[in-house]
């Protein structure tokens, strides 16, 4: 999509125009799925999250400052929105280190899977660059 179709259809919807909504939808839905599984490999949660961004965006819609560069703003909210359902499994996951393995087993799911994953690859890096 284009600069001046972006801010066009973002000054229509934050006019009230929810079919502008509707296009930039239906323009950076597919995107932002796939952004949202590179940060994480759950597709019920980036789909959840998008559906958030879009929702937050509806309630936001008088207060939200246009930009030139909306689709950004799209893309930085799934981001920090993904983090943020993240961080509590994350939490969990640490308060669960400190218990004795035979007491308590950390849950199995997709998401600890992941932030295991993405963990092993921090500390791969930082260890390379000499930061612990």
């Amino acid at each position: 999509m284009g600069r001046l179709t972006e801010n066009f259809l973002w000054k229509n919807f934050k006019n009230g125009d929810d079919s502008a909504l509707a296009r930039i939808y239906t323009d950076y839905a597919d995107q932002l799925y796939a952004y949202g599984l590179k940060i994480i490999n759950d597709e019920a949660l980036v789909k959840d999250c998008i559906q958030e961004v879009f929702i937050q965006l509806i309630e936001k819609r008088e207060t939200l400052v246009i930009t030139s560069r909306t689709h950004l703003y799209l893309f930085k909210s799934l981001r920090n929105k993904l983090f943020e359902e993240l961080r509590p499994e994350k939490r969990k996951k640490d308060i669960l280190k400190l218990w004795p393995e035979s007491d308590i087993q950390p849950e199995k799911t997709a998401e600890h899977s992941a932030i295991v994953s993405e963990e092993k690859k921090e500390h791969g890096s930082e260890n390379k660059t000499g930061h612990e």
